[in-house]
């Protein structure tokens, strides 16, 4: 399996699949278990089961409030899916997670 590096957001440093496990393992699931949020895969319409990238809600110890974000495979870039993803997870902060307030980081380029 080849990872691939996203150049809009901070480098994770995954190297491996062994790091993408342990990331998952301490990040990714434990904020479902800390928070009942975290992130969603995403998928076209009508391709079940193909990702594209992932859209969601992060509590990160360094910042007060709660933050969206996302990201995707090259390709699917640029494309207004990342507006799309992120009003929905905004509409699900508000109503299912009752969150008043989120905010989002951007890396500068």
């Amino acid at each position: 399996m080849h990872l691939i590096p996203c150049k809009y957001i901070g480098d994770k440093k995954l190297r491996s699949v062994e790091d993408a496990e342990k990331y998952l393992i301490n990040k990714t699931i434990k904020s479902y278990k800390d928070f009942n949020f975290g992130f969603y895969k995403l998928e076209l319409k009508g391709e079940k089961n193909k990702p594209i990238g992932t859209c969601g809600l992060a509590k990160r110890d360094e910042l007060d409030d709660v933050d969206l974000g996302f990201a995707f495979l090259p390709g699917y870039e640029g494309k207004g899916f990342g507006y799309e993803a992120s009003m929905k997870v905004m509409t699900l902060a508000k109503e299912t997670f009752k969150l008043d307030k989120l905010i989002a980081i951007a890396k500068s380029l």
